[in-house]
């Protein structure tokens, strides 16, 4: 999703700020880019005493006061299961909380632009970006409204823009409030698609699976669907496991666009069924197809098509380990691997974490307790410990994950040591063990190498 905005320039832009008069604007900019406040407003002074009924230095009058009060707000402090996964090793920069203060003396100034001309989407624009800043939801909605009425759906891409509001409340940890908001807009734009299938993607990213998937049947129903979502819709579903729904969504893809992907991923799902029929339906693609424009595609099939007479543990190790082949084509290539090296339980494993890192924790405790059963070298047995522990946790088995987490914290690894011991102490504060997880969490601030636990622990001790 977007990210956040440097607090001078860029949230003009961000809410699509166009300015008529070019001398004025980019003078202000520049006094907002540099911090000096007092000039700016001085300057704008001066042109609307010459014009008071000016919109554009009114406007820029309410930027100075949004801009001066960002410039000395503090960035809120929240903890995410996205910041304490262990499938990251940073904690992403949180956004600012606008006050209610700041929105109403802001919303005084453009108002005042709004009754001089009231067609003006860009100040419309401005309002529902700093309601959402300050997570004022029925503010918020009732100026996607006004907006609405005011804006022209020209490029057919207005009901997007609107959900970039919904994107406000998700960054300031309202995730609730968020969906609620994404549900709004789809509300107002029943006939695009395209809305309900980023529904379904923020279902998906939150790890609500099954929320997840009613939304993309919702968006499946409509006669016109565009391509991302097709495309975003049969990659969710091929993550999940339903290879089928995928190879039925990208069917329908191809068929109304005139694409080649209904039969490049037919041959990934033969190849994944031990076929060799998937020589013929792959090379065909290879040849038919242009590279640049299919990629990945074109890049996996050739490889593949390499294994027609053999298909080793080693090269089925090698595909998963390569990066640069999309996580919802690998589910094909595990379920080869599950057919076919039955007698090793390394395929479990490395599925249950690529199930665990996009949130489907059920699936990923399934798999990743094949572990138990592996024999594995010092550190991938690590490795797994730490990733089965961490699904029990977040599929709500936290004793059981608890016992996983003990031994991890003597780890040579500081990572792990210290997400073992961040997660304990969070089960420990759960069962009421309280100073006992004080202790934990001390111990970690208290470490000589430092990871993002040590930040995650002094929250906690907070």
């Amino acid at each position: 999703m977007k990210k956040g905005f440097v607090f001078t320039v860029s949230l003009i832009v961000a809410c699509h700020f166009l300015f008529a008069q070019k001398g004025m604007i980019p003078a202000t900019t520049e006094f907002i880019k540099q911090h000096k406040y007092q000039q700016a407003n001085r300057y704008l002074d001066s042109v609307l005493k010459i014009n008071p009924k000016n919109v554009d230095a009114l406007m820029m009058k309410g930027n100075v006061v949004l801009n001066c009060s960002l410039d000395s707000t503090k960035r809120m402090q929240f903890v995410t299961t996205d910041d304490a996964t262990v499938f990251n090793t940073k904690l992403g920069e949180k956004p600012k909380l606008l006050s209610k203060k700041t929105v109403y003396q802001v919303e005084k100034i453009w108002k005042k632009c709004l009754a001089i001309d009231s067609n003006r989407a860009d100040i419309r624009k401005g309002l529902c970006a700093i309601y959402a800043m300050a997570l004022m939801k029925d503010s918020t909605k009732n100026e996607i409204l006004r907006l609405q009425k005011t804006e022209a759906d020209e490029d057919g891409q207005q009901a997007f823009r609107m959900c970039e509001y919904a994107r406000k409340f998700k960054e300031r940890n309202r995730y609730d409030d968020a969906m609620e908001m994404y549900q709004f807009v789809a509300a107002q734009y029943p006939a695009v698609a395209g809305v309900r299938c980023d529904i379904a993607s923020e279902y998906f990213y939150g790890g609500k699976i099954n929320e997840a998937l009613l939304w993309l049947d919702s968006c499946y129903r409509h006669k016109t669907v565009d391509e991302t979502s097709f495309l975003n819709g049969a990659f969710t579903y091929s993550l999940l496991g339903f290879y089928d729904d995928a190879q039925g969504a990208l069917n329908a893809y191809s068929q109304i666009y005139k694409r080649n992907m209904s039969g490049y991923y037919y041959g990934l799902m033969l190849f994944s069924d031990s076929s060799n029929k998937y020589y013929a339906i792959l090379n065909d693609f290879c040849q038919t197809v242009d590279s640049n424009t299919y990629t990945s595609e074109y890049n996996l099939a050739r490889r593949l098509l390499a294994y027609r007479d053999t298909f080793a543990l080693s090269d089925y190790q090698t595909l998963i380990d390569d990066q640069e082949i999309p996580d919802y084509y690998k589910g094909l290539i595990h379920q080869r691997a599950f057919k076919q090296f039955k007698n090793t339980c390394e395929p479990f494993v490395r599925y249950g974490v690529l199930q665990s890192s996009i949130k489907n924790y059920s699936a990923a405790v399934q798999l990743l307790e094949e572990g138990e059963r592996c024999q594995m070298k010092a550190e991938q047995a690590e490795y797994w410990m730490l990733h089965y522990a961490y699904a029990l946790f977040m599929f709500g088995q936290k004793d059981k994950a608890l016992v996983y987490f003990k031994p991890l914290t003597k780890s040579d690894k500081p990572f792990t040591t210290q997400a073992a011991k961040y997660f304990s102490a969070n089960i420990l504060n759960e069962q009421k063990k309280i100073e006992e997880a004080k202790k934990i969490l001390r111990e970690i601030v208290s470490a000589k190498q430092t990871t993002k636990y040590v930040e995650l622990a002094k929250q906690g001790l907070k």
